[in-house]
């Protein structure tokens, strides 16, 4: 398992580093990705169907990674290594704050951390094996972050290299 965390922070640091990105003013909250649709989060990972069941959010280093959970989360520790029955899927988007914005994302961009990838995370004998599809192209846009409960909510339009697909809003939790 220790094995796993580790495996699982350097991807988190190394795509955060090796990451690309373009940031528009709020004005366009639209892209070649198309228009928010105004749901729960849902789309496809590599062609399986998904609706998002939640999530974190936390400071790495100089950065903020929100995770979101495409299944239920049903053991582990959600803020590190959550475990789910269904596959360890997630979508993983890197910004460099949490505050209320908008941001454009490309894997072409400029240089930059601002960033989302559909992260497929398998364990075999072999141990831990991360596959990542980095986002073609893409906007996030933070909402709100509640300073009571730590609840920050946002919405994303997204589409990854190999057709992973995600639209709608999300809810996220403070992990300190």
């Amino acid at each position: 398992m220790k094995k796993v965390k580790g495996i699982l922070a350097s991807f988190i640091l190394i795509t955060s580093v090796l990451s690309c990105s373009s940031n528009d003013d709020e004005a366009n909250l639209s892209n070649n990705c198309g228009d928010f649709k105004e749901q729960t989060a849902q789309g496809n990972f590599r062609g399986k169907s998904f609706t998002v069941k939640g999530g974190t959010y936390k400071k790495v280093f100089d950065d903020y990674s929100f995770t979101l959970f495409i299944y239920e989360e049903t053991s582990g520790d959600p803020c590190f290594v959550p475990q789910f029955n269904e596959g360890q899927d997630v979508i993983n988007i890197t910004l460099s704050s949490a505050e209320p914005q908008s941001i454009t994302i490309s894997n072409t961009g400029q240089s930059g951390t601002d960033m989302l990838s559909f992260i497929r995370t398998t364990q075999d004998s072999n141990g831990a094996s991360i596959d990542s599809e980095l986002s073609e192209c893409g906007t996030i846009e933070i909402i709100s972050v509640d300073s009571t409960t730590k609840a920050l909510k946002g919405r994303v339009v997204a589409k990854g290299v190999q057709g992973s697909e995600i639209n709608g809003n999300f809810t996220l939790q403070l992990c300190e």
